[in-house]
C-alpha cells in the first residue's frame, strides 16, 4: 500500500508539472522573397468549410508582423495619387503590439451581400462599420438562419478565449475584409502598391462552403473578394480573379476573406511545419492550459481508479490467500486429527489382538499343563498332588 501510494504521489506531481508546461511556439515570420516557401501558414479558429455541415480548422497566411492599416478613403477617384504609399501605420511598433502578427484566410471562405442599399451621392457616405456586411463579420452569435446559414461569422469563428487574443482594428472591429491600403498594397506582405495590376499573391478561391453560399467563379476556379474601401460613391473596391483591384456596387455579394491581428504571445503551438499542407496548429495559452489541465485531471482519475483497482484486487487476493491458508490449516488438523484416530483404532485393534492373542496362550498353556499332568499322573502314580498347590503341581520325587 505504501509503494501505491509513493507511486500515486510521484505522479501526481508530474502531471501537475506537466498541465503548466507550454507547447513550444515556432518563431513566426511574415513574407519572405529569399525563401522557396514565400509564407508560413497556420490554423487557428474554426468556421463552416461545406455545405453538408462540416466545421473545422480555418487556414491562415501569416503576411508580416504589424498592426492594422488604416482604410484608404478616398471619393470619387480623389487621393489615387496616393496609391503607391505606405500605410501610414505600417512602421509604428511599440510594446504593446511588438508581437502582432498579421492572418489572412488563405481561402474566401464565405459569401454575402455589402450592403441592402447603395449610398447615394445625396446621402452620406457608407463607412465599412455601417455595413451589413460589417453586422455580420462581427456578429457573435452563434445560432443559424432557416437555411441553415450562420447569422453572424465571428462567433462561429472564434471562441471567446480566441477573440481575448485579437486586437480590435479601429472601425473594423476584431476580423474584417482586408483594407487596400493597411493590407493588400504592403510590398512587406508580398503585393504589389498599385491598383487595377495583376498581383497572384492576392487572388483567392473559395471554401466549398462559399461556393454553396453563392460564390461563383470568375476565372477557372478562383473568385473575387470585398475589401473595407470605398472606390467612390455607391462601389466598394475590391479584388479580382488574378489579384488585381477593382470596384463593384456597394449592394452587391461577393466573397468574405478575412483578417485578423492575433498577440502571438498569447498562443501556443500544437504542431504542424508551417507549410501550406501542414500548418502550424495555433491555440490560445490559456484554452491549451485548461486543456492540459483537463488532460492531468483525467489521467489523475483514470490513474486513481486503476490504483484503487489493483487495492481492491490486492485486498481480494490477500483474502482469497488467506481464506486459502485458513482451509488449508483445517485440512492439515483435520487430517491429523483423523491420522491420530486412526492410530489409536489401530492401537486399540493391537490391544484386543494382544489380549485375545495372551488368552489365547494362557489357555493353551493350561491346556498343555493339564495335559502335562495327566502325563505326570499316569506316569508317576507315586507322586502327591497337594491340594493347595493346585493348579500348581508339586513333584514329590521317590527315594530310590
Amino acid at each position: 500500500m505504501k509503494a501505491i501510494r509513493k507511486c500515486l504521489l510521484c505522479t501526481l506531481l508530474m502531471l501537475l508539472c506537466a498541465s503548466h508546461a507550454s507547447a513550444q511556439m515556432p518563431e513566426l515570420r511574415g513574407y519572405d522573397a529569399s525563401q522557396s516557401q514565400k509564407y508560413i501558414y497556420v490554423t487557428f479558429g474554426n468556421y463552416f468549410s461545406d455545405g453538408y455541415g462540416g466545421y473545422g480548422p480555418v487556414l491562415w497566411r501569416v503576411l508580416g508582423p504589424g498592426i492594422p492599416g488604416e482604410d484608404d478613403v478616398s471619393t470619387d477617384g480623389v487621393g489615387e495619387e496616393d496609391n503607391a504609399l505606405k500605410s501610414a501605420n505600417e512602421d509604428v511598433i511599440i510594446e504593446e503590439n511588438a508581437d502582432v502578427f498579421c492572418l489572412m484566410t488563405e481561402y474566401i471562405i464565405d459569401f454575402h451581400q455589402y450592403n441592402e442599399v447603395r449610398d447615394t451621392r445625396d446621402g452620406p457616405a457608407l463607412e465599412y462599420k455601417d455595413s451589413e456586411m460589417y453586422r455580420y463579420i462581427t456578429g457573435t452569435s452563434r445560432e443559424l438562419d432557416e437555411n441553415s446559414r450562420p447569422t453572424g461569422v465571428l462567433g462561429w469563428l472564434f471562441t471567446q478565449d480566441e477573440r481575448a487574443v485579437l486586437m480590435d482594428m479601429p472601425g473594423r472591429g476584431l476580423i474584417s475584409p482586408p483594407s487596400r491600403k493597411g493590407e493588400l498594397f504592403r510590398k512587406d506582405y508580398g503585393f504589389i502598391n498599385e491598383d487595377f495590376r495583376e498581383c497572384l499573391r492576392r487572388q483567392a478561391t473559395g471554401t466549398y462552403f462559399a461556393f454553396d453560399q453563392g460564390l461563383k467563379y470568375i476565372v477557372d476556379s478562383w473568385s473575387w473578394y470585398f475589401t473595407t474601401d470605398r472606390r467612390r460613391v455607391g462601389f466598394r473596391w475590391i479584388v479580382g480573379d488574378n489579384g488585381h483591384t477593382s470596384v463593384a456596387g456597394a449592394d452587391r455579394e461577393g466573397g468574405i476573406r478575412l483578417v485578423c491581428y492575433p498577440h502571438t504571445s498569447q498562443l501556443e503551438c500544437l504542431g504542424g511545419s508551417g507549410t501550406l499542407n501542414d500548418p502550424y496548429r495555433l491555440v490560445t495559452r490559456s484554452s491549451y492550459l485548461r486543456s492540459k489541465k483537463s488532460t492531468a485531471r483525467t489521467s489523475l482519475l483514470q490513474m486513481a481508479q486503476a490504483n484503487v483497482k489493483q487495492t481492491v484486487n490486492a485486498v481480494s487476493r490477500a483474502a482469497a490467500t488467506a481464506q486459502a491458508r485458513e482451509a488449508e490449516t483445517a485440512r492439515q488438523a483435520a487430517q491429523a486429527r483423523a491420522q491420530e484416530q486412526a492410530r489409536l483404532e489401530a492401537l486399540k485393534s493391537t490391544g484386543r489382538h494382544c489380549m485375545n492373542l495372551a488368552r489365547f496362550a494362557v489357555h493353551e498353556v493350561r491346556l498343555d499343563a493339564a495335559a502335562l499332568l495327566n502325563s505326570l499322573r499316569r506316569q508317576l502314580p507315586q507322586a502327591t498332588v497337594s491340594p493347595q498347590a493346585s493348579p500348581e503341581v508339586v513333584f514329590r520325587p521317590t527315594q530310590p
